[in-house]
This record gives C-alpha cells, structure tokens and sequence, in this order.
C-alpha cells in the first residue's frame, strides 16, 4: 500500500519498497498486490512504478477510505488481483538511485 502525499512520487525509498513487493519469486507465493491511497484530494501524482502498475491493470489509485470497511474491501481486491494478474506487473525499471526534486 502506498499513501501518496505532495512528494510520495519523488522518494526514492517508495520507489524501492515497490520494487521489491513486487518481484516474482522463482517458485512460491506471487508477488504482493498494490494499491495506492490518495491522501488529500490535490495529491495525485504517482510514482512511476505504481503508475506504470495501475496503467496495467495490476493496482488502483483510490480516494482516502471513509470507513474501515472500504479499505477492507481496497486490501481484498489487490490480494484478488495477485493472485489472477501477477502476469501484469511492470517492475522492469530502475531503482532510483536518488530523490527526485519535488515542487
């Protein structure tokens, strides 16, 4: 799960953790699902590697939830996703190697 704020898309710390969540293991369990939360209604900016995932169909951008219901139900449907769309996963990019300007 990754809560974007104003400079989420810049760090590059983010940018690693999705690498690694969604590297395919040679044998055993699929990679994690991925899903981003939108923290305040002006941040909209994803990362690259979770843009690239959500332009696949492997992860969804969504609002905040209201309820712990909704996010529930946000964290059911990515596990669904990996296990019936591991074959869309982007992850063949470049870690960053630093922060990105953020303006």
């Amino acid at each position: 799960m990754v809560l974007v704020g104003k400079c989420t898309w810049s760090r590059r710390y983010v940018d690693w953790e999705v690498q690694s969540s969604l590297r395919k293991p040679a044998d055993g369990p699929p990679p994690n699902g991925l899903v981003a939360i939108q923290l305040y209604e002006s941040y909209s900016r994803l990362p690259d590697r979770v843009r690239a995932n959500k332009e696949s169909g492997y992860s969804e951008f969504y609002e905040y939830p209201k309820s712990s219901t909704s996010l529930a139900n946000i964290i059911e449907e990515a596990f669904g996703r990996r296990r019936t769309a591991a074959n869309k996963i982007v992850n063949s990019r470049d870690r960053f190697k630093y922060n990105k300007k953020c303006d």
